[in-house]
């Protein structure tokens, strides 16, 4: 899916603006180059997945500015399942939470291409899925709970879930 990325860099900067000297406010770094990303990158790429998640299931993200953030909780309309968290990467290999901060029920999994301006879905699992995962200090000092994409269930079981239209998916089907 194309998402509006100057609209989400906007909401993004504004965010940074406001959690900057936040304990829980970091740039990220790469390991490869040692460089920082802009400092109102790690705001983006959480943006990036709730904006592609919106788009998937026909809900809104809450764009207000919260001095204190979400508490982890980005969609609270779904009552069949409860709280649901997003997380992004550019490289979603794992869904990442860190260790306490397991807030939600759902945690789901989304995929960006910043260059073609595009996101997509990889998994989703429950709050019980992530916390039997033993915490690692991975990636850096960061430690998280890691569940690897492909113990994720896929989007449109959680679609399924909730009653919202789906597209037929053969791989689906085929548990691939």
């Amino acid at each position: 899916m194309n998402l509006d990325f100057k609209k989400i860099e906007k909401i993004a900067k504004e965010r940074h603006n406001l959690h900057e000297g936040q304990s829980s406010h970091r740039p990220l770094l790469s390991k490869k180059t040692g460089l920082t990303a802009s400092p109102w990158y790690y705001e983006f790429v959480g943006l990036v997945g709730e904006f592609a998640f919106a788009e998937d299931f026909g809900v809104e993200v809450d764009q207000s500015l919260k001095v204190d953030g979400d508490g982890g909780k980005d969609f609270l309309q779904f009552p069949k399942v409860g709280k649901i968290d997003i997380k992004a990467a550019q490289i979603p290999n794992n869904l990442l939470v860190e260790e306490g901060h397991v807030r939600a029920d759902v945690f789901v999994l989304y995929g960006f291409d910043i260059n073609k301006e595009t996101a997509w879905s990889v998994g989703w699992t429950y709050k019980e899925e992530v916390l039997a995962k033993t915490p690692q200090a991975w990636p850096q000092k960061v430690v998280n709970h890691i569940v690897p994409k492909f113990e994720l269930n896929h989007i449109n079981k959680l679609k399924q879930m909730l009653g919202i239209e789906c597209e037929y998916d053969i791989f689906q089907e085929l548990g691939l």
